[in-house]
């Protein structure tokens, strides 16, 4: 276990990881020219766009996609990749019936009214996250991290190259927009054109049939797991809405543009590291119980080792950088990065591993823990704003919140693990017992 801890495991995260960094060093390279072509409140619509199409995305293929890597046979994972297709287009088709419906006036009621006349490209963003997620996932199988990394790096080039140039143009924040859009089409094709390649064949085997009695067996998933996606999802998307709520659009950007260089950054690399725990680590799940539980507490490990020290480098020097970089307009966002430092660490060390929950199909104690969060951090939150607080103290609490959340997650995931393994040892046990005579 350690040799692989060492040697191929490290690499393949290595591989996902080295796509995820050029593409965030591209995006952070490109940000300072941004902040001067978009102001704080045209990255706050951005922000109220990019929370309404988070909190539905988790839910556009129904979960069904997170099941793709379970299944031993190939056969029924090409059943799951269809069915979460198929649902993706359909969610898609019906956020855009919703939002021809009740869009304007929603973003009317967020004080977004920047958003008027661009709605229409939420469907396409929507139906582009969820290709984009099931073909993620498909690629995880096939252990094709080289591809994975690929789609990153086009998917920030193509977004930064529409936000410049449209943003050069000044036609305000439709160039913001446009760039998201094609960030999450263009990754999604890339994906689609290697699965036509590889596993047409696979695919031809598929039929109604076998993806209704499909969608029955994995029932769980848009059942449970889609309930508690949405709540994890609106319990951090949410805050960008109550924020532009309380404080205005203003608010809402630089709480973006904090995310944006060093949230997502730290995310994507979360992220990469969560997609080779779960393609290395689910054939453990009943073979070898036990070195997942190694697994899960070497990355943790790992993790917190690898962001430390640029924690302890914003903690100190966030609002200087900020202001140097990205313009005097930008100081307070700095100010926040400092603020939720010690909640970004938490964040990558412990969500990468929260997929243990979903491995073991821990469903409910997923949704549980994302009630508990959800509700965490709206009341925090909406105390602080009764409270009086100021815009940055309503931040602080968030941090808070947040923080207390992440740690609660990791004892929860190493609890499910722990119970796990023992009862994968006791059943053995009594497996290799003599029969009495």
């Amino acid at each position: 276990m350690k040799s692989l801890i060492k040697g191929p495991l490290i690499r393949k995260v290595l591989v996902l990881v080295s796509g995820t960094v050029l593409a965030q060093g591209i995006q952070i390279l490109a940000s300072p020219l941004l902040t001067r072509l978009y102001n704080p409140t045209e990255f706050g619509y951005l922000s109220v766009y990019i929370s309404i199409l988070g909190m539905v995305s988790v839910v556009a293929s129904l979960r069904y996609d997170t099941a793709i890597t379970l299944p031993k046979d190939d056969k029924l994972a090409a059943n799951l990749l269809v069915l979460s297709l198929i649902i993706a287009a359909m969610m898609s088709f019906l956020m855009g019936a919703g939002w021809y419906a009740v869009g304007d006036k929603l973003v009317g009621y967020l004080h977004a009214e920047g958003l008027k006349g661009y709605l229409w490209l939420m469907p396409l963003s929507l139906f582009g996250l969820g290709l984009y997620q099931t073909l993620s996932f498909w690629a995880l199988r096939r252990k094709d991290y080289k591809a994975l990394a690929r789609t990153r790096i086009s998917q920030s080039v193509g977004q930064l190259a529409i936000q410049t140039g449209v943003g050069f143009l000044q036609y305000g924040q439709i160039g913001l927009l446009l760039g998201d859009v094609f960030s999450r089409m263009g990754g999604g094709g890339g994906l689609a054109v290697q699965l036509w390649k590889k596993d047409l064949q696979l695919l031809k085997t598929v039929t109604w049939k076998k993806l209704a009695q499909t969608a029955y067996e994995y029932r769980g998933f848009p059942l449970i797991a889609s309930s508690s996606a949405f709540i994890n999802s609106a319990g951090l998307q949410i805050v960008p809405l109550m924020m532009v709520l309380m404080y205005g659009p203003e608010v809402s950007g630089w709480l973006l543009l904090s995310q944006r260089v060093i949230g997502a950054p730290m995310d994507l690399v979360g992220q990469s590291v969560g997609q080779v725990y779960i393609g290395e680590g689910s054939p453990y799940i009943l073979e070898k119980p036990r070195s997942l539980m190694e697994l899960f507490y070497s990355m943790a490990k790992k993790l917190f080792a690898w962001g430390v020290i640029p924690t302890a480098v914003l903690a100190v020097s966030a609002p200087w950088l900020f202001h140097f970089v990205f313009g005097g307009d930008w100081r307070e966002a700095g100010t926040y990065v400092q603020v939720l430092a010690v909640t970004y660490l938490l964040k990558l060390v412990i969500v990468p591993l929260a997929n243990t929950l979903t491995m073991l199909e821990k469903l409910k104690w997923q949704w549980f823990w994302d009630i508990g969060r959800f509700i965490l951090v709206v009341s925090g939150l909406e105390l602080a704003y009764q409270l009086r607080f100021s815009a940055l103290q309503a931040v602080v609490v968030y941090s808070a919140c947040l923080s207390i959340g992440y740690v609660s997650l990791f004892v929860l995931s190493a609890a499910a693990l722990k119970r796990h393994v023992s009862r994968s040892e006791n059943e053995l046990s009594k497996a290799l017992m003599p029969d009495p005579e």
